[in-house]
């Protein structure tokens, strides 16, 4: 967001002397960037240059011997994911080791998982899966599933990454993946760097598994940014209500943008069903019901513009249609 967290989290770091640190960006050249700016503290990028799950498995032993070492690791949030789901092991040499774990933005720890509901239907009527009072699911076969159609669901039941919603009598209806927490548990700390925390399912996912945090801050009153636990008073951001515009049509003397009232409501209008779009006029006149118009005319009070202009812009001069 432009705001000084990654600079400040790098400050942090490179003030922190023999501190060990596993850095987890959203993205490959985010966690670069750190390697380069610690260029002292030596950080080790996992090889590979994908995202995909093969890339993930391909690369968790290259963490695990990081891990090992005790090195500095700069590497990705899918990645890191993925140790913490499937090798609970590295995350008990994490906690031997000390490392402090830092999450650039706030990972994705909780979603929904992509199981049909007949197949959940059918699960919890043969009584193979069910949920307990924390709602975490159970395969309830001693037996190991060696078929395919639930193999990752089997999978990931089997590791405790699996919550469940349910309703009012029990019934599971819904399915979640929930990615294990012992990482948070057992390393030294565990940053995450946001501003949208309270908002953020993960902050939710964490209140409900009872872990609890603190907030730090940054402090800019130096000659660098640093985070610091020490509250910070606020400073609102100046000078940004005058950058945003919106663009009222297709005037040559305006500077265009990717997004412009325009936009917003011809999308909003092909998305509805209440008339043909064909994306070229002209109109007719039955193609807008009445439904249609009271639609139209929310739209363009929120837009706050000339109900004939708007229709003008809007629909290639196409007159609006008129009340019967």
């Amino acid at each position: 967001m432009g705001s000084g967290k990654t600079t400040a989290a790098i400050n942090f770091i490179c003030s922190q002397g023999g501190e060990k640190f596993i850095y987890a960006a959203p993205y490959l050249d985010e966690a670069h960037r750190i390697t380069l700016a610690c260029s002292g503290r030596d950080f080790y990028e996992p090889p590979g240059d994908g995202g995909s799950e093969e890339e993930h498995i391909a690369k968790w032993p290259y963490f695990d011997f990081a891990v090992k070492g005790g090195k500095n690791i700069a590497t990705t949030h899918a990645l890191v994911k993925n140790v913490m789901i499937w090798h609970r092991d590295v995350i008990e040499t994490v906690a031997k080791q000390s490392y402090s774990v830092i999450f650039d933005e706030s990972p994705d720890l909780f979603s929904e998982f992509e199981q049909h509901a007949q197949d959940i239907a059918v699960l919890t009527k043969a009584n193979l899966v069910s949920a307990d009072e924390h709602r975490r699911v159970h395969w309830n076969s001693r037996e190991k599933y060696l078929g395919d159609a639930y193999e990752s669901l089997y999978s990931a039941i089997t590791n405790g990454c699996v919550r469940a919603f349910v309703d009012k009598n029990g019934k599971i209806e819904s399915l979640f993946s929930a990615v294990p927490l012992d990482l948070f548990r057992q390393a030294k700390d565990v940053f995450i760097l946001t501003y949208l925390w309270e908002a953020s399912i993960t902050c939710a996912y964490l209140k409900s598994e009872g872990i609890n945090y603190d907030y730090w801050y940054i402090d800019s009153s130096g000659d660098v940014k640093m985070l610091t636990p020490e509250e910070q008073p606020f400073v609102p951001f100046t000078g940004i209500r005058e950058l945003i515009r919106f663009d009222c049509g297709r005037n040559d003397s305006a500077k265009r943008h990717s997004i412009s009232k325009l936009f917003v409501v011809r999308e909003c209008f092909k998305k509805t069903a209440f008339g043909a779009w064909q994306n070229r006029p002209p109109f007719r006149k039955a193609q807008f019901s009445k439904r249609t118009r009271i639609y139209l005319h929310h739209i363009q009070r929120f837009c706050r513009c000339d109900f004939e202009q708007f229709y003008e812009k809007a629909f290639c001069g196409v007159q609006p249609p008129r009340e019967q």
